[in-house]
């Protein structure tokens, strides 16, 4: 009886700190979903002169945790309910982002050089500029989309290793916070070249070539020193 009285007490803070985990990952997905909110519908273009607003961070959008969760990135934790490696986990998980990251931003990239070809044709610069906020509108749903799924292994991946939540917090953290600056770069050029696209005809197709490789090396380099 008296081991079973301490089992349940042992189990009863851990539960504690799982449910606070979990709590702070579907923060950290909120906040992040938040930022990219913010990026698309304050980079718009509008008005008279059809200028669009540039972005930096959003006022007001900065999670705050405890000093431990702001920690250099262990290169290994290990330990919990389950048998197997929370850092290969995390890092599998952060590879899939990854790609599908890097698949986004071909895909814009595609989607833009087409719409600058089409301008240059059709010299109809409201049709330009609608189609490119829908653009952007489907650029942050597809990272939402995907960040999600990595917010939701972290979650799972914490749950089998409690001792390793700090680690996969850690991990989260940066990630989003990288993911958020890569859209909120992308959403700055494309309101750039909504606003320029005039003046930038004949070289567009080359600024959107120089601007994604760029942002596709600045993606391979984060993800390779993340762990």
């Amino acid at each position: 009886m008296s081991q079973t009285l301490s089992q349940q007490q042992a189990t009863e803070p851990q539960q504690e700190i799982d449910e606070a985990f979990k709590s702070i990952i579907l923060a950290m997905r909120s906040h992040h979903r938040a930022v990219n909110q913010y990026a698309v519908a304050f980079s718009r273009a509008y008005g008279e002169n059809l200028q669009g607003d540039y972005i930096h961070h959003p006022p007001g959008f900065h999670l705050q945790f405890p000093r431990s969760f702001e920690q250099e990135i262990p290169t290994q934790l290990t330990g919990g309910r389950a048998d197997g490696d929370p850092t290969q986990e995390m890092k599998d998980a952060t590879t899939e982002l990854q790609n599908k990251i890097q698949a986004i931003q071909q895909d814009s990239q595609n989607q833009a050089t087409a719409l600058v070809d089409e301008f240059k044709q059709n010299n109809d610069r409201n049709a330009f500029i609608q189609k490119m906020e829908a653009m952007k509108k489907q650029m942050k749903e597809s990272v939402n989309d995907n960040i999600d799924k990595t917010f939701k292994t972290a979650e799972e991946v914490g749950t089998k290793f409690p001792q390793s939540q700090d680690f996969i917090l850690n991990v989260a953290m940066k990630v989003s916070d990288f993911v958020n600056r890569v859209v909120t770069t992308i959403v700055n050029f494309f309101t750039n070249l909504i606003n320029n696209i005039v003046q930038w005809v004949s070289q567009a197709v080359d600024k959107v070539k120089n601007f994604f490789s760029t942002a596709a090396d600045s993606v391979g380099h984060f993800f390779a020193t993340l762990f």
